[in-house]
């Protein structure tokens, strides 16, 4: 009879232990389940409770949550916005998840061949950068068959378009052509076509506003060229926000990448309002699929 007690205890224990164990999957935090659903980070809940946004676990509650929280005032730029100050200890916190979350890291291609390049607009300096790395990038074995830049009527600013250059610029488009015009390139790079797309500033009920992201390549899309595999360039810590941008215009595969920054160049109010407005391109992108 030994035998047979140690092997219905046995039976007994081990039933216990895969009662606990649903018991404990099924009563984890929704926030959890609402991570591995929805596939967005773990570090983000750890960065909400830092930061002390109350959300219920699902991503309409983050958006609305983040939106109010970390995004700047409407007609505000990156480089206006006052620093946050959640303590040393949290703000290098902070950093950390967001580099944790792929903000700050560079982002490769994934093919070594495409049609398109198209490098997004922003600031001078973070055009030169882009440029520099989509030349670092063709000096690797990167080709593309065409230079697209994607810019607008952005009035330049004193202090973020800081360039000693001498040329007589006033928005974005301009500078845009510019830098590349003056760039050092490799010969064969340099004799790709160039299209730079200049988009208007675009109405609103406080009047005339720069031109998006998403204005812009609505604005190349319009021109009907031929599909073709296309790599979109940003700078970090814009990729991922600039990736989901795209991926709700386009409904096709292509690429975005950047070359990498350091959390420490970066404010954390700017690092957390980049992910608000990622957050709210996932819910978006979410609602049209």
């Amino acid at each position: 009879m030994q035998p047979l007690l140690k092997h219905k205890t046995a039976s007994i224990v081990y039933n216990m232990f895969v009662l606990l164990l649903w018991m404990g999957l099924t009563c984890l935090p929704q926030r959890i389940t609402a991570a591995t659903t929805m596939e967005l980070p773990l570090e983000l809940y750890t960065l909400l409770d830092i930061c002390g946004v109350e959300h219920d676990g699902t991503l309409p509650s983050i958006v609305q949550a983040t939106q109010s929280a970390w995004l700047r005032k409407p007609g505000q730029e990156r480089w206006q916005v006052a620093e946050k100050d959640f303590g040393e200890r949290n703000n290098g916190q902070i950093r950390y998840l967001i580099e944790r979350m792929g903000f700050i890291q560079e982002k490769a291609p994934e093919g070594t061949r495409y049609t398109y390049c198209l490098i997004l607009g922003a600031t001078l300096p973070a055009m030169q950068k882009r440029l520099r790395y989509v030349r670092s990038l063709w000096e690797q074995g990167v080709r593309f068959e065409q230079i697209v830049i994607l810019t607008g009527d952005r009035d330049l600013d004193p202090v973020a378009d800081r360039i000693s250059l001498e040329h007589t610029c006033s928005n974005e488009a301009q500078g845009a052509r510019f830098i590349y015009e003056n760039a050092h390139l490799p010969e064969d790079l340099r004799a790709l076509p160039l299209l730079v797309i200049d988009t208007p500033k675009q109405p609103s009920p406080k009047g005339l506003i720069r031109p998006t992201t998403a204005d812009t390549v609505q604005d190349w899309l319009a021109l009907g060229l031929p599909m073709g595999t296309c790599l979109f360039i940003s700078n970090q810590p814009y990729v991922l926000y600039q990736h989901s941008v795209v991926r709700c215009i386009l409904r096709f595969p292509f690429t975005t990448a950047g070359p990498a920054t350091t959390a420490e160049k970066n404010s954390v109010a700017v690092l957390l309002d980049t992910v608000a407005r990622w957050l709210y391109q996932q819910l978006e992108f979410r609602k049209s699929a």
